[in-house]
C-alpha cells in the first residue's frame, strides 16, 4: 500500500468544519475555532529554467510526450467531433496517459492509504464550482490561461553569431517573458517564480495544452503540408538550416513539428474552454505563431495556422453553439493565411489592422489592401484596414474600432471572438514601427468583450520586443479578468489613419448596413450617366474664367498620351513673351469644400464651395503689369476609359517629378527664348519640389530668375544643390522666400537645427493649410515682387512720355498699353522664334514624356 492523494470536495470539508463549529458552540467551548488548514504541499511544477535538465535526467524526449504539471487543475481536452458540449461530471478518465497531465489542487487533497493504480487508470477529477451568484454566472467564472514550456524547444538550429543581439526575432523567450509578467503581476500562480500563499480563485485557470491531431490540422492545411512539417524531425542540422534559409522568413528545428502541434492544440483547447463555458475568456501564450501560414506552406515564422484550425474545430464540434466566429487580427502584419482560410466563408468574419504601405510591407502585395473583401458567399466578410505608413498610435487604432470594427461586429453578431494578438505594433517594437501602448490594447480588448456575450479567446501571434509584448499582454489579461483599462494619452488620430479608415468605410459600406456614408459607384456613373471627375471640370471652368478676365490662353504642350487632366493645365497671358516681369505659378488644384449628405454620401452643389486663392495673385500681377503663366499640377491624372472608383492622390515624389518635367519644358520652350525683364517662380505645396529640381539641374536658369517663392505645409523641406556650383546655396538664400507651416517639423525644438542657406530664406507662417498661408502672406509677397521690379517700373515711367498716342476710334482693335491687337491672337506671334499658342493638347505618337519644341518651329 502506498500513501497517495485522493481528491475531496472543498464543500464537504467546509461543511464538516461548520458542523464541528456548531457542536463546539453548543458546548460553550472557549477554544478559538477556525477552518482546517489546507495542505500546503504543492505538486511538482516544471519551471522554464530546468526543462532541458529535467528531460535529460529522466531520459525523456519532449517530442515523445513530456508531461508538465500545473498549479491549478487544467481543463481536460474534450473528445474530438463532439457536436454539443458535455455536461460536467464528477470524474473523467484519461485514456492517453502519454499526452495528458494529472493535475492536483492542494486545497482539495487529503492523505489516505490506498493502493497505487497503474498510470493508465489514474483518475483526473474536474470539479465544476458553482457560480458565486446565480444571477452573475459570467462574472463569477475565471479567465483561462494556456502556457506550456515545451513550446520553447523550437529554436534556431545554427546561429551565425552566438550573441544575444543576433538572435532571431521569433525568440523562444517571448512566451516565457509574458508568462513571467503574468506571474509577477499576480494573475498567474507559479511558486517557482515567486508566488506566495495558497492558490485562490483570483488566479488564471490553467488550461492544459495538447498536441493537435492530424485530422484537426488538416481542417485547413493539406496533408502534404502536414507530412512536410512532420518530416523535419528526421533531417540533419545542416539540412534544416539550408531549407530554412531558402524559405519565406522561417527557421527549422527537429522540435518544430511538436511545438507547432502544441501551439495549435493549445489554441484549440482555449477556444473550446470558452465555448463550453468552463472559463469566461482565455489567453493562449503560444508559439510558433500561425497567421501567416498558408494552406500548403509555412511563412513569416508560422507553420500551422493556429487560429484558423481552432475556428474550424469549434465550428465542427459545436455547430449549434459556435456557428459564427469573428477573428480580429491586430498584429502589425496582415494575416494572409487567415484571410485565405475564410475568404469565401460567410460564417467567419476576418478583420485585420496592419501596416500595408501600398503593398511594400510584409507580406508584400495587394492581398491586404482595402479592396480585398472576400469572394463568392464570403464577399464582405474580409475587412482589411491597411495603414499607409508606420507610426500609428492608440488614437488611430481606437478610431478604427469605433468607426468600423465595432459597428460591423455588432451587425455580424458572432458566437465567439478570437483575437490574433500580435504585439508588434506596440511601442518599442522596431519591426512594426508603431506606437500602440498597453492601455491601447486594453481598450481594444475591453470593447471586444461586449461582443458574443464576452466569449473571447486571445491568441499570441507576433511581437518581438520582449518588454513590449510582456507589458501589453499583461494589460490585455488584466482587462479579460475584469480590470478596467488605464487611461490613454493619445486621442487625436493621424491624418493618414483617418484617411485609411474612411477608405475602408466607403468600400465596406456596400456590404454592411451599419456603415455610412454609402459608397458611390463612380465606375457606374461614368458608364451610365456620363459623369466626369470634378477636378477636370473645375479646371475647365478656371480656364474659361481666366480667359474672360485676363485673356489667358492655353499653351501648347506636346505629350505622349491624352488625358482630360492635361487639358487647360498651362494657361498664360498673351503678353508672356514681352519685356516685362513674368510670374510663373505652379500650384495644386483648388480645394473643394463640401458637406456630403449623411446617408447617400452625395455632394450637393449648394453645399459645396471651391477655393481659388492663386487667382488673387494673378489679379494683382496683371494689375501691376506682370505677365503670368499659371500651371495646375493635378493630384491625379485621369485615365480615359479606366476609371476605378476612388483614386488615391499621387505621392509627393510623383508630383515632384511631374512638376520638374513641366518646369523644364516651359523653361526651355517658353521662358529662356524670351527677354522678360524679371522671372519669378512660385511653388505651392508639392509643386515647389519640382522648382528646386529645375534650379539644381539647369545651370543657366539662375541668370534669368529674379526670385523663388514657395509655400510648404506638410511636404519635406529640401535643399537646393548643384554639383558644379558651390555658391548656389548663397544665391538661393538671397533670391527666395520660403513660407513654412506653423507646425512643420522644421520648427520642432527637439529637432531644430541651425537654418542653413541651402534651404532658402525661411518664414514661419501662423497657419498650417496652404489656402490660409497664401492669404496671410499676400502682402509680404506682393511687397517683395514690387521691390524686386522697381528698376523696371522706373524705366517704364521714363518711356511713358515717348509713347505714340493713337486715334481713340481704334481702341477696340488696338491695345493702347502695348500697341498690339487685343483680340484673340492667331496661331503664331512675334518674330517667329516662339512656338505657337494652342487651345488643345497634341499627342506625340511614340514620343516619351514632354518633347522639347525648337524655337524655329514657331
Amino acid at each position: 500500500m502506498k500513501k497517495v492523494r485522493k481528491r475531496v470536495s472543498k464543500l464537504s470539508m467546509v461543511t464538516a468544519w461548520q458542523k464541528s463549529h456548531d457542536r463546539k458552540s453548543r458546548l460553550g467551548s472557549k477554544t478559538k475555532v477556525g477552518p482546517p488548514m489546507m495542505e500546503e504541499e504543492m505538486d511538482q511544477v516544471m519551471a522554464d529554467s530546468n526543462v532541458m535538465e529535467s528531460t535529460e535526467t529522466n531520459g525523456i524526449n519532449p517530442s515523445d510526450g513530456l508531461t508538465v504539471g500545473h498549479d491549478s487543475p487544467p481543463i481536460q481536452p474534450s473528445p474530438l467531433k463532439t457536436a454539443v458540449p458535455r455536461e460536467p461530471t464528477p470524474l473523467e478518465f484519461s485514456s492517453s496517459g502519454s499526452t495528458s497531465a494529472i493535475s492536483h489542487d492542494p486545497d482539495m487533497l487529503e492523505d489516505v492509504e490506498e493502493e497505487q493504480p497503474p498510470l493508465a487508470q489514474q483518475v483526473q477529477v474536474v470539479v465544476e464550482k458553482p457560480s458565486k451568484a446565480e444571477a452573475l454566472p459570467y462574472t463569477s467564472r475565471r479567465s483561462g490561461l494556456v502556457y506550456d514550456v515545451r513550446m520553447r524547444l523550437h529554436v534556431e538550429i545554427i546561429s551565425r553569431q552566438q550573441m544575444e543581439d543576433d538572435m532571431h526575432p521569433e525568440d523562444p523567450r517571448r512566451i516565457f517573458e509574458i508568462y513571467k509578467e503574468l506571474v509577477a503581476g499576480g494573475l498567474a500562480y507559479d511558486r517557482l517564480l515567486g508566488s506566495e500563499g495558497p492558490i485562490s480563485d483570483h488566479y488564471l485557470y490553467r488550461i492544459a495544452a495538447r498536441f493537435a491531431t492530424k485530422e484537426e490540422v488538416c481542417l485547413f492545411h493539406t496533408e502534404e503540408h502536414w507530412n512536410w512539417v512532420e518530416g523535419l524531425q528526421k533531417k540533419t542540422d545542416l539540412e534544416l538550416f539550408e531549407d530554412g534559409m531558402a524559405m519565406d522568413s522561417v527557421y527549422l528545428h527537429h522540435e518544430t513539428f511538436s511545438c507547432a502541434r502544441l501551439a495549435a492544440g493549445g489554441t484549440i483547447e482555449a477556444c473550446r474552454a470558452v465555448v463550453q463555458g468552463h472559463v469566461k475568456n482565455a489567453v493562449a501564450v503560444i508559439r510558433p505563431p500561425g497567421h501567416h501560414a498558408e494552406r500548403c506552406q509555412p511563412a513569416g515564422f508560422c507553420f500551422f495556422n493556429n487560429v484558423s484550425i481552432a475556428a474550424r474545430v469549434c465550428q465542427q464540434d459545436f455547430p449549434e453553439k459556435c456557428r459564427k466566429i469573428a477573428i480580429i487580427d491586430w498584429d502589425v502584419h496582415h494575416g494572409n493565411g487567415v484571410q485565405q482560410a475564410f475568404y469565401d466563408d460567410p460564417n467567419v468574419l476576418y478583420i485585420s489592422l496592419h501596416v500595408h504601405k501600398n503593398g511594400t510591407f510584409y507580406p508584400s502585395g495587394p492581398y491586404g489592401n482595402h479592396l480585398h473583401c472576400g469572394e463568392g458567399p464570403g464577399v464582405g466578410f474580409s475587412v482589411n484596414i491597411p495603414w499607409s505608413t508606420h507610426g500609428m498610435t492608440d488614437a488611430d487604432y481606437l478610431y478604427a474600432f469605433q468607426q468600423v470594427i465595432m459597428p460591423v461586429l455588432v451587425e455580424f453578431n458572432p458566437d465567439l471572438v478570437i483575437v490574433s494578438s500580435g504585439f508588434d505594433a506596440a511601442e518599442g517594437d522596431k519591426l512594426g514601427g508603431c506606437h500602440v501602448s498597453p492601455s491601447g490594447y486594453a481598450h481594444m480588448t475591453h470593447m471586444l468583450m461586449s461582443i458574443a456575450k464576452g466569449k473571447i479567446a486571445v491568441v499570441l501571434e507576433g511581437g518581438y520586443n520582449l518588454r513590449s509584448i510582456a507589458t501589453s499582454a499583461l494589460a490585455v489579461t488584466r482587462t479579460l479578468m475584469g480590470e478596467p483599462p488605464d487611461r490613454i494619452t493619445t486621442t487625436d488620430p493621424t491624418a493618414s489613419g483617418v484617411k485609411t479608415v474612411q477608405l475602408v468605410k466607403n468600400t465596406q459600406s456596400r456590404y454592411w448596413k451599419c456603415l455610412y456614408p454609402k459608397d458611390i459607384h463612380s465606375k457606374d456613373l461614368m458608364e451610365n450617366f456620363g459623369a466626369q471627375r470634378m477636378h477636370d471640370v473645375v479646371r475647365a471652368y478656371q480656364a474659361k474664367m481666366l480667359y474672360d478676365e485676363f485673356r489667358m490662353m492655353e499653351l501648347m504642350i506636346i505629350r505622349d498620351r491624352l488625358s482630360p487632366s492635361f487639358k487647360h493645365q498651362v494657361l498664360a497671358t498673351e503678353n508672356f513673351d514681352s519685356e516685362r516681369p513674368l510670374l510663373i505659378i505652379f500650384h495644386d488644384p483648388p480645394d473643394a469644400l463640401g458637406i456630403p449628405h449623411p446617408a447617400s454620401n452625395k455632394l450637393e452643389l449648394h453645399n459645396t464651395w471651391v477655393t481659388d486663392v492663386p487667382k488673387l495673385y494673378i489679379q494683382w500681377a496683371t494689375d501691376h503689369g506682370f505677365a503670368v503663366i499659371d500651371v495646375n499640377v493635378p493630384y491625379h491624372v485621369t485615365e480615359d476609359g479606366n476609371d476605378q472608383g476612388y483614386m488615391d492622390t499621387d505621392s509627393d515624389e510623383d508630383r515632384r517629378l511631374a512638376t520638374r518635367e513641366m518646369a523644364t519644358y516651359l523653361w526651355d520652350n517658353y521662358v529662356a527664348p524670351n527677354e522678360n525683364s524679371h522671372v519669378f517662380l512660385m511653388g505651392v505645396g508639392a509643386a515647389y519640389l519640382g522648382i528646386l529640381d529645375l534650379i539644381s539641374t539647369n545651370e543657366t536658369c539662375t541668370d534669368q530668375i529674379t526670385g523663388v517663392i514657395s509655400f510648404i505645409s506638410n511636404q519635406a523641406l529640401l535643399s537646393v544643390r548643384r554639383p558644379t556650383d558651390d555658391n548656389i546655396a548663397t544665391w538661393y538664400w538671397h533670391h527666395s522666400l520660403v513660407f513654412v507651416a506653423q507646425d512643420h517639423a522644421v520648427w520642432d525644438p527637439d529637432r531644430q537645427r541651425k537654418q542653413r542657406k541651402k534651404y532658402g530664406k525661411l518664414v514661419r507662417s501662423s497657419n498650417n493649410h496652404l489656402n490660409e498661408m497664401l492669404g496671410e502672406a499676400s502682402d509680404q509677397v506682393t511687397q517683395y515682387l514690387t521691390e524686386e521690379t522697381e528698376d523696371w517700373r522706373e524705366e517704364q515711367e521714363r518711356k511713358q512720355p515717348k509713347k505714340r498716342k493713337l486715334d481713340p476710334s481704334m481702341a477696340g482693335a488696338i491695345d493702347l498699353r502695348e500697341g498690339r491687337a487685343s483680340s484673340v491672337p492667331g496661331t503664331s506671334r512675334g518674330s517667329g522664334r516662339l512656338p505657337p499658342l494652342g487651345t488643345f493638347t497634341v499627342p506625340a505618337g511614340e514620343a516619351a514624356g514632354l518633347m522639347r519644341v525648337s524655337p524655329k518651329q514657331g
